[in-house]
């Protein structure tokens, strides 16, 4: 709350006397927009930005309780936030964040307390200052001096999709990259879960050639679950999703062809159940889900 963003630095090569353990430090903290903050920074999700291959600092974007998003550049030497845009949603509370990439242009997504998935391209928003580096998967500041940033306005950011999913908030989402049958088609599942119990797969069709966008709804469970789902996490392999509730009740669903299928389900005594992640430990898949306490599950 209060608009707080931290950034802390890790350093694994500091060696002190009779210790050698990593150090953690705060590196940096995002800048309020009011000299009285009350607002929530709901999520956030960043793109790496390079300079001859190596790492100098990343974009990011932020979300809010009042339905602003942010765009922001941070340089590493200078441990500046710069904003790049920034504007409003509707008056709802935006709960989830993510960029995509795909076929070299740049969207950013964004789930809310409307049940709705929302999508907008920010190639516009972002040619000003940056480029995608060849392999796609980073940044390129155009300009070297990060003082030549400027705000863009947030109307250049194009807005593509904006479709209800479910009947109130998205609590969680995960992204699923399909590889592409066709060159002129990429595909991505985002599975979510909802305040409304509901678990459900949209899939977004990029056609490369057009440059348009479409989605539609593929699989869509409203009694996913008997409570709100807090959390959804995709298996190493993404071809199954964890899924974590209220009602503390841990199941597992298979998708196959964009659809879900329930595989399994185990009570944990984890209460106020809320976040999730999947990982590998010691070559195992293992369920990571905290609350009330923490449980690892082997899947």
């Amino acid at each position: 709350a209060r608009e707080e963003l931290f950034l802390w630095k890790i350093e694994s090569d500091l060696k002190f006397e009779k210790i050698n353990k990593p150090f953690i430090s705060c590196f940096a903290v995002l800048p309020p927009t009011s000299a009285n903050p009350d607002l929530r920074i709901m999520d956030f999700d960043v793109i790496n930005v390079t300079a001859d291959e190596k790492s100098i600092g990343f974009v990011m974007v932020t979300v809010y309780s009042d339905s602003a998003i942010r765009l922001w550049y941070f340089n590493y030497e200078s441990k500046k936030f710069t904003l790049i845009s920034e504007g409003e949603y509707k008056t709802c509370c935006i709960l989830n964040t993510n960029f995509i990439v795909v076929d070299r242009s740049i969207y950013i997504l964004i789930s809310a307390t409307d049940g709705h998935l929302t999508l907008w391209n920010i190639d516009s928003t972002l040619k000003n200052d940056f480029k995608l580096s060849k392999n796609s998967k980073s940044l390129v500041l155009n300009n070297k001096d990060t003082a030549d940033v400027v705000i863009s306005e947030f109307s250049s950011m194009k807005l593509l999709i904006n479709q209800q999913i479910h009947q109130s908030g998205i609590k969680d989402m995960a992204l699923r990259f399909i590889d592409p049958i066709e060159d002129e088609i990429a595909k991505i599942d985002v599975i979510t879960g909802g305040d409304d119990n509901a678990l459900g797969i949209t899939s977004f069709i990029f056609n490369k050639q057009t440059s348009e966008v479409n989605c539609e709804i593929s699989s869509f469970v409203p009694d996913a679950a008997s409570s709100t789902i807090t959390s959804v996490s995709l298996t190493t392999n993404s071809q199954a999703v964890i899924v974590t509730s209220v009602d503390q009740v841990l199941k597992k669903w298979s998708i196959n062809d964009s659809n879900l299928e329930l595989l399994e389900e185990k009570y944990t005594t984890i209460a106020d159940t809320g976040c999730s992640s999947v990982t590998e430990i010691d070559g195992s898949e293992v369920a990571l889900v905290g609350g009330s306490g923490f449980s690892i599950w082997k899947l």
